[in-house]
């Protein structure tokens, strides 16, 4: 029986504030790349907000005019 193979690979990272600029989500998305080479997974996509966009950006992804948004109604008292 061939083993199949992954269709998606989920990850969450969050790091502290206090530990931002230390390089553990470069690590973290080094681990992601390395399995994603060793699954033959060729697409990651992410989710994020804030900083971590740009951080993501500079780690290789691009934005989609695709991607999910956040919207909010407020409904008056």
């Amino acid at each position: 029986m061939r083993r199949r193979q992954p269709r998606s690979a989920v990850i969450g990272i969050v790091v502290a504030a206090e530990c931002r600029g230390l390089g553990i989500g470069r690590l973290l998305l080094a681990g992601l790349l390395a399995e994603m080479d060793r699954n033959g997974i060729r697409v990651a996509q992410a989710v994020t907000e804030l900083d971590g966009v740009e951080f993501l950006v500079r780690c290789g992804f691009r934005p989609e005019a695709s991607r999910p948004m956040r919207l909010t109604l407020h409904r008056p008292d």
